[in-house]
């Protein structure tokens, strides 16, 4: 390596790279920027996929213009709906809950609970890849 070095430096004067001969991508233009931040802020649920397809642009090339103009995946999340009734009723379900606890022997090892429940009230949404891209969360 360091062989190397000294010839480079003896054939160029200095040990920097050389300019690279080939293309030159032009898709990380202000132009390209601009328009995608119109797009993006248009069609803000458009996967990166068919977004790059619809821009006729590489997807790696989108997703990099995409961080630089701060704009970031979020992925929806879904959470039932509390209503006013509801938060006394939960109040009452955890009193009852720590009551049995102290009173009946064995409760707390006999009891199952699941922290995973599926609730489709107003219809169906495939949050495992829907992400809306935005500044701001």
């Amino acid at each position: 390596m360091i062989h190397r070095l000294v010839e480079r430096f003896r054939k160029q004067g200095s040990i920097c790279d050389l300019p690279r001969a080939g293309i030159r991508h032009s898709s990380m233009i202000p132009e390209n920027a601009e328009y995608i931040q119109g797009s993006i802020e248009e069609f803000a649920g458009t996967s990166t996929r068919r977004q790059s397809a619809e821009l006729n642009m590489g997807r790696t090339t989108l997703q990099r213009i995409l961080h630089n103009l701060h704009f970031f995946p979020y992925k929806i999340q879904l959470v039932h709906e509390l209503k006013h009734t509801d938060y006394q009723e939960r109040l009452d379900y955890a009193v009852r809950i720590q009551k049995l606890a102290k009173e009946e022997t064995g409760f707390i090892d006999s009891l199952i609970m699941f922290d995973e429940e599926h609730f489709h009230l107003d219809g169906f949404i495939n949050k495992k890849n829907y992400r809306i891209w935005s500044r701001e969360s």
